[in-house]
Order: structure tokens, then C-alpha cells, then sequence
């Protein structure tokens, strides 16, 4: 945020500068002023001393007063109540002993402030000239007030200048937070001023991109959610297959169940007759070996009480034929 920092410090610094230089120039002034006051009140003082002749209230209507001394005594003054009264030691001094001028900014007369200018007149005598200070002091506040006045009005101007800047930059920043607002309800259809390139600008542009962002990933996420659905879709299709042909498995399974119910109800009764078949063999087998013993016996029988050779040649030739017959039964 380089270029508002440098605004928003040009503004502070020009106002603060203008404060300071405000104060400044009211003390410059009221010193220069004071200073420039004085030295004029100096000169005027020594161009009344100069003008003097034998009247001192030449000069009242120009609030000067003038005081004649003889040595340290006052013999004629302006100031009411001043005659008679002795000059001060110092000012004794410097100009009856040294012969110099002496000007003072505050000396008291009678309880009142004067700006005083003192020179040696005649053989030993003072010449004094003064102004009120209440006079200078008035003209003083009059300068204050005029310079406040006028450091009051730059003052207000720069203030003016700096809370419009301030009102602008407000104004832009009020603007940018409705823009957030607008794009933080979830509208990603309105459109940045995204001119300019101080911070605000930037700070404007950066979010038209996130806006531009986030319409891509909804668009992104709408378009994954449709492919979902059709996924989904296709897969509920193929899971009715899957449950149909299930179903049918199931009907087949029963089917078959039902029919190897019938086969073992089959087999069991093919099982019972064969045992019954075996039965009967096994009877009839022994049924056999019985006849064979009895023929074998009736050949034993025939070989030992038939003496008659052609009879007993024909049991015995015979005797085979049963054999066979009871080995085919086998």
C-alpha cells in the first residue's frame, strides 16, 4: 500500500508542517514584531527628545511624555505628579556620570510601565521621553490576533485540503468494502472498477480475482456434481441389473434345490430297490450253492449206489449242464 501510505503521510506531514509552521510563524512574528516595536519606539522617543523645545506636552496627542531633569530632580514633566521626584540610580549612572543614553523597555512612573529613552540636556541636566507600555502592548495583541487570525485561516485551508483527501480515499475504501459485501452474499456476477494503481486499486483488483477464482471453482464443482449425478445414475441402472439377474440366480438356485430334492427322493428309492435286488440275488445265490451241494451230493450219490454204468453215465453227463446253469444264474 505504497501510494495511500505516501498520501495519508503527505497529509499528516503537510498538516502537522502547517501546524508547526503556524506556531512558529505566531512566535516569529509576535518576536519581530516586539523587537521591530521597541526599536521603532526607540527612534520615535529619540526623534521627540531631538524635536523638544520648552514644551513638555508637545507630544500628548501622540502618547508621548517628556521630563526635564536638573541633575537627578524632575523640574517640568507631562506625567502628572513626576515633578520633584529623583531619577533612578542607574540611570543616573549611565548618563550624568558617562554621559550615555539609556533606553529601558520597563521602567515604572507613578505605578504605570513605560518604555523610557533618557539623554543628557544641557550642562547637567536629563531629557526624558516615554510611551505607556499599555500602548505598545495593545498594538502587540492586535498583531497576535492578526497573525492567529491568519494562522487560523491556513490552518482551517489545509485542514479543508486534507479532510477532502481523506473524505476521498474514505469514499473509495466505502466503496471496495460494498463490493466485499456483495461478493461475501454469494453474488459472483458484479463487476470491480478495478481502475488506477495506488493501494486501493490493487486492493479492488486483488478481489475481482478472487471473484473470477471462485466462479471457476463453482463452475468446477457444478460441473463434477452433474457427472456425479450421472455416475450415479448409471450406477443405480446397474445395480437394478445386478439385483435382477440376483433374483433370478435365486429362482435358479431354488429351481435346482427342488430338483436335487426330487433326484436324492429318486435315488433313495433307486437305492432301496437295488438293496432289495441284492437281497434277492444274495438268496438266490445261496439258493444256488445249496443246489450245487445237493447235485454234488446226488453225484456222489449216483457215482456209489448205482451200479448200473449207462444210468449213472447220464446223471454224470448231465450234472455239467446243471453246473453251467446254476454258473450262468451266478
Amino acid at each position: 500500500m505504497r501510494n495511500l501510505s505516501v498520501k495519508l503521510k503527505v497529509v499528516g506531514t503537510v498538516v502537522l508542517s502547517l501546524l508547526v509552521m503556524m506556531i512558529a510563524l505566531v512566535c516569529v512574528s509576535m518576536y519581530e514584531s516586539t523587537e521591530e516595536l521597541y526599536t521603532n519606539t526607540e527612534e520615535m522617543l529619540m526623534i521627540a527628545v531631538a524635536g523638544y523645545h520648552d514644551d513638555v506636552n508637545y507630544l500628548r496627542d501622540d502618547d508621548i511624555d517628556i521630563s526635564i531633569f536638573d541633575g537627578v530632580l524632575c523640574t517640568a514633566s507631562s506625567i502628572e505628579g513626576r515633578v520633584n521626584t529623583e531619577v533612578a540610580d542607574e540611570v543616573a549612572e549611565a548618563v550624568l556620570e558617562r554621559g550615555e543614553t539609556y533606553f529601558t523597555r520597563d521602567i515604572v512612573i507613578r505605578n504605570q510601565d513605560y518604555v523610557g529613552y533618557y539623554k543628557p540636556y544641557g550642562e547637567n541636566g536629563i531629557i526624558f521621553a516615554g510611551k505607556p507600555v499599555a500602548d505598545i502592548t495593545e498594538f502587540l495583541s492586535s498583531m497576535t490576533w492578526m497573525v492567529l487570525g491568519l494562522a487560523t485561516l491556513v490552518f482551517i485551508v489545509c485542514s479543508s485540503i486534507a479532510y477532502i483527501v481523506i473524505h476521498l480515499i474514505m469514499k473509495r475504501l466505502s466503496k471496495v468494502q460494498e463490493e466485499v459485501e456483495i461478493l461475501a452474499s454469494g453474488n459472483l456476477t458484479n463487476e470491480f472498477d478495478t481502475e488506477g494503481n495506488d493501494e486501493i486499486a490493487r486492493i479492488t483488483q486483488a478481489v475481482s480475482k478472487l471473484q473470477s477464482e471462485l466462479r471457476n471453482i463453482v463452475g468446477t464443482i457444478k460441473d463434477d456434481s452433474a457427472k456425479l449425478s450421472r455416475a450415479n445414475e448409471e450406477f443405480t441402472k446397474q445395480f437394478v441389473e445386478i439385483n435382477d439377474s440376483a433374483n433370478n440366480v435365486n429362482i435358479a438356485v431354488e429351481e435346482i434345490a427342488e430338483g436335487a430334492t426330487s433326484q436324492a427322493h429318486s435315488t433313495e428309492e433307486a437305492a432301496q430297490q437295488v438293496e432289495e435286488m441284492a437281497s434277492i440275488v444274495v438268496k438266490n445265490t445261496e439258493n444256488i450253492n445249496n443246489l450245487s451241494g445237493v447235485l454234488d451230493s446226488m453225484k456222489t450219490i449216483l457215482e456209489n449206489d448205482f451200479e448200473d454204468e449207462s444210468i449213472r453215465a447220464e446223471f454224470i453227463n448231465r450234472a455239467p449242464k446243471f453246473g453251467n446253469d446254476i454258473d450262468e444264474v451266478d
